[in-house]
Order: structure tokens, then C-alpha cells, then sequence
């Protein structure tokens, strides 16, 4: 029997990075806490990159299967074009395109400094093609102000501070900040928001889940993809991060719950992992804050 997750709890939903890959685990991971009697909607949700871009059509109103199928639509036309322009206007000036983002961010690997990742984001070129897209999910379109409770960590390319969406800046729009927390390095251009641009908000953490501490959450549930188990040097990175956020947030009596899977998954059957992952978890919780569970 899965405990249930008490109505008054605050519950804090965090959605990590990982491509294609988090945007199914996440839906499943959402899909699943659903079907144990949990309406993730009431949670304050921290999305990063892909997951980003389900916690902001989620929270916006879009239902899990809506936003499934947005995700694995091909490219409209108007986006086949785009992306061939752009292809074809990368190989006229493509010496230009290959110059390092920010290469002062390079320092950021010596001893002190933000680590690998932020000094590789530096030193990557830009990216060809244009993040708008990325922003473009179900339900976004409809908003008329930024959802309560939705908070989307990108970083300064310039400086590599983390900038979030929704906590320092409410004054762009929901798809501009998805499309800035998801312009990976050497893929996508940068986001442009208010005269300053911002890159993948995974640069600096996948997870991002310390954020839980500032909204004072009883409960994290933390769905990450990018600390599964493997020895590449992302994935490493990505659990050294996540295990310094899980103590943080302990040493503060919150309690959390990681689900992530177990090892690299097919695609066909990523949201029915993710369910099982759910259910171990929640099963194996032991936490005692107001006895909510």
C-alpha cells in the first residue's frame, strides 16, 4: 500500500534536465503521483531545462497526455524552414558562429569557482539554432500572467549567476524563460530576455533542487534523469550536485524523494519505469514532519 501525501503538506516539485529522456520520465513521474491520489498541481514545481519545459505547460493547465503528445509532434514546416536557413546561413559565417559564448567563464573550473560544466559552457560557441521553440508548449499561449507556484533556474551567460524565472523575474513570458533554462551550449543560441542572455540552467545544476529551502517545503520530490546510474562525466557531476542539494535540504528537516531510473531506459517504456519508480519511492519515505504521510 503506497502512503498517501497528506492535503495540507507543502510539496515542492522539482523536474531535472535530460533531453527527450526527462520529458517522459517526468510526465510518468507526474502521471504516477496522480494515480496515488497526489494532485501535483498544488505543488510548487522548479523545472531546469527539459523539465522546464513540463513544469511549465503542466502548471499552465495542460494535462500530461496533451503535453505528451506536443513533445513527440516533428517539427512543423514553418520550423523544418527555419532550422534550413539557419543551416544555411551557419556556413556562410561559420568562423564567426565557432567563437566561444563567454570565454571568461573558463575560470570558473579552477579551485573556488562553479565548476566544469560552467567553464565548458564558456567556452562552447553559441549554438546555430534559435531556442524560441522550445518555448513553445500546450497551454502557454493562454496565459495572461505567471503561474503561481512555477519557478525556471537559467544562467546569465555573461556573468553565470543562476537567474529564476518566476522568483527574480516576472516580467517575460513563460515560453521565453522555458526556451532560455533550455538553450544548451553549442546547440541553441542563447535566450535573449530583457537586453541580457541566458543559457541551459543545467550548466550550473541539473536539479536545482536546493530552491526547495526558499519556499519552506515539507516534501521534495525530486524526478531526475541526468543523475542515473553511468560513469559519464555529466551524469557524475549531475549526482555530486544533487547529493550536496539532498543535504542541504535535510539539514533543514525537509524531507525528499528522489526518483530517477535505474539505468539507461527505451523510450517505449520510460513513463511506465517512472511509475514504478514512484511507487518504490513513496513506499520506502519515512519522514515525520507533521506525520503528513
Amino acid at each position: 500500500m503506497v502512503p498517501p501525501i497528506a492535503s495540507d503538506a507543502r510539496v515542492v516539485v522539482v523536474l531535472s534536465a535530460g533531453g527527450p529522456a526527462a520529458w517522459m520520465f517526468h510526465l510518468g513521474v507526474l502521471d504516477a503521483l496522480e494515480e496515488v491520489g497526489f494532485d501535483p498541481r498544488r505543488a510548487h514545481f522548479v523545472g531546469t531545462s527539459a523539465g522546464a519545459a513540463v513544469a511549465a505547460s503542466y502548471k499552465a493547465g495542460a494535462t500530461t497526455a496533451e503535453i505528451r503528445l506536443a513533445l513527440q509532434a516533428p517539427p512543423s514546416d514553418a520550423d523544418r524552414k527555419q532550422m534550413a536557413n539557419t543551416l544555411r546561413e551557419a556556413r556562410v559565417g561559420l568562423a564567426g558562429r565557432l567563437k566561444p559564448l563567454a570565454p571568461h567563464l573558463a575560470r570558473q573550473v579552477l579551485p573556488g569557482g562553479r565548476g566544469l560544466a560552467m567553464a565548458l559552457a564558456g567556452v562552447l560557441p553559441s549554438g546555430l539554432f534559435p531556442s524560441d521553440s522550445l518555448g513553445r508548449l500546450p497551454a502557454l499561449a493562454e496565459l495572461d500572467r505567471w503561474p503561481e507556484g512555477l519557478w525556471i533556474p537559467a544562467v546569465d551567460a555573461e556573468t553565470g549567476d543562476v537567474c529564476v524565472f518566476g522568483r527574480d523575474i516576472l516580467s517575460t513570458s513563460v515560453g521565453d524563460a522555458v526556451a532560455a533554462s533550455s538553450a544548451v551550449p553549442a546547440m541553441f543560441q542563447p535566450k535573449d530576455v530583457d537586453g541580457s542572455l541566458y543559457i541551459d540552467g543545467a550548466v550550473s545544476s541539473s536539479t536545482h533542487a536546493g530552491l526547495a529551502a526558499e519556499v519552506r517545503a515539507d516534501l521534495a520530490i525530486i524526478s531526475t534523469v541526468q543523475t542515473r546510474p553511468g560513469v559519464r562525466p555529466v551524469r557524475m557531476g549531475a549526482r555530486r550536485r544533487l547529493r550536496n542539494e539532498l543535504a542541504s535540504l535535510e539539514a533543514r528537516g525537509i524531507a525528499t524523494l528522489v526518483v530517477e531510473p535505474e539505468s539507461d531506459i527505451r523510450a517505449e517504456t520510460v513513463a511506465e519505469h517512472a511509475r514504478g519508480r514512484v511507487e518504490n519511492a513513496l513506499a520506502d519515505l519515512r519522514w515525520s514532519s507533521k506525520e503528513m504521510i
